[in-house]
């Protein structure tokens, strides 16, 4: 048997290299990556962002809540002092309480059902096959308005997690893994 044109190694190692080529631009300095993207940008408008957090065990409220000043600004808390600089860009809403989130008859299954609540407003349906129903998320029809809108970005939503994404089977007291 003669000799492979390409040696495994190599091509792993080019596999390498192409998996980590979209987070070339990200390792350039600030300004020439900005400029880079303006350039080839049509417009070099700010693009409008939203962004939602979810808690599903909580957070420390003394330490997350801002307070509010006598002009109605907020002043950051410990955990929102990064982004202190950018406070009258940013809404910051606590005590929220969703009555869908509740069991509502469905029994035990709070993590999953409150996950499945929290940007869909529905209570989940109590399944662990594939006929899941949650409803539209805002975040979805967000992004389908900044797309008709013409507010393009290079993702259209991305949505993270830090932990293991399943999708299937019973993840919760009778609730889809899909809704965790």
């Amino acid at each position: 048997m003669r000799d492979p044109l390409l040696h495994r190694r190599a091509i792993l190692r080019g596999a390498g290299v192409v998996i980590a080529l979209p987070w070339l631009e990200a390792m350039l300095p600030r300004g020439i990556a900005s400029r880079t993207f303006a350039a080839s940008s049509a417009a070099a408008a700010p693009t409008t962002r939203v962004a939602y957090l979810f808690f599903p065990n909580g957070a420390n409220m003394t330490a997350w809540t801002p307070t509010a000043n006598a002009a109605g600004r907020w002043i950051a808390s410990s955990t929102l002092a990064p982004l202190a600089a950018w406070s009258d860009e940013i809404n910051v809403y606590t005590g929220l309480h969703h009555r869908h989130a509740e069991a509502n008859g469905d029994g035990p299954g709070d993590h999953a059902r409150s996950a499945a609540c929290f940007l869909t407003g529905m209570q989940a349906r109590k399944t662990a096959g594939d006929d899941i129903r949650a409803g539209r998320s805002i975040d979805q029809a967000i992004a389908d308005d900044f797309a008709t809108r013409g507010m393009h970005t290079r993702l259209r939503s991305l949505e993270l997690g830090s932990e293991p994404a399943m999708t299937a089977g019973n993840c919760d007291s009778g609730y889809s893994c899909a809704y965790s």
